[in-house]
């Protein structure tokens, strides 16, 4: 009786443990499967952009993965440096002073952002003419969207750049009036704005459509196209996000450390 209990208990053992291995391997399929798709949908993506913009690009990610790497090394992996990075940006308005980042290298990056028309594909000027090649709304998952929430956001973005400028018109003349609205027309003119027409962001749909973290933040960029970095942050570090995921990387790359290279280049010109 013993020795069919210890064979039963035995054979239970086994029977688990080859479970477990199933389940881990399957775990593992599973895994390498999104991993697989994730890079088809990158080489589709950077086919897409074209040599030239996605190298541009490429050269940015790794040099952001290099300065979380630099700056929060004392994190053993890059979704805690990651999050760590826009936990200060969710409470700071400017960038860290203490920050090390490769200028020189940087430089190059901003300049084939320029060179090869990347720049113009995610962001114009106001004073730019820029002739849309790609109709996003083909592709989007739905075509009516919740929007009173992203609206909010956007809205809120334009009120904190143009705080300052808000003056009772009764305290000030109509030449001032004038000046001052000559002022933002220059502002607004000689200032970087998403471009929401561009390639880039059609390029993020496109090889993105299953994707509904992708697809909330195109929405939200399509509504309310330049959005705060703080309410960015605090958007990303509400939900799961895998941070390793490219195309997180990416977004990551335009919404903080494009802006994040420049300040350091004209930083480091001042000193």
């Amino acid at each position: 009786m013993q020795s069919g209990l210890y064979l039963s208990w035995r054979a239970f053992k086994e029977t688990m443990k080859l479970t477990y291995i199933i389940a881990i391997g399957l775990l593992a399929i599973s895994c390498s499967s999104w991993s697989q798709e994730k890079n088809s949908d990158l080489k589709d993506f950077n086919d897409f952009l074209g040599q030239d913009k996605a190298t541009a690009l490429n050269s940015a990610v790794e040099s952001f993965d290099q300065f979380l790497k630099t700056n929060y090394s004392e994190l053993d992996n890059q979704s805690k440096r990651t999050k760590a990075f826009l936990e200060y940006l969710q409470k700071n308005f400017e960038p860290d002073s203490r920050w090390n980042l490769p200028t020189k290298r940087n430089q190059r990056i901003i300049s084939d952002f320029e060179t090869s028309e990347l720049r113009k594909e995610i962001w114009i000027y106001g004073y730019e003419e820029y002739e849309p090649e790609y109709d996003i709304y083909k592709i989007l998952l739905h075509e009516e969207q919740d929007t009173s929430n992203i609206q909010d956001l956007g809205e809120l973005a334009f009120d904190d750049l143009f705080e300052e400028e808000i003056i009772p018109i009764s305290n000030i003349d109509s030449t001032e009036i004038a000046r001052r609205e000559k002022e933002m027309e220059e502002r607004i003119r000689n200032s970087l704005h998403f471009n929401n027409y561009g390639q880039y962001l059609y390029a993020l749909t496109k090889f993105n459509v299953s994707d509904t973290t992708i697809q909330e933040y195109v929405d939200a960029k399509i509504v309310a196209g330049d959005i705060s970095p703080v309410l960015i942050a605090s958007g990303l570090l509400s939900q799961e996000i895998d941070f390793d995921d490219p195309f997180i990387k990416r977004i990551l790359v335009t919404e903080f450390y494009y802006w994040i290279m420049k300040w350091d280049i004209e930083r480091q010109g001042k000193k």
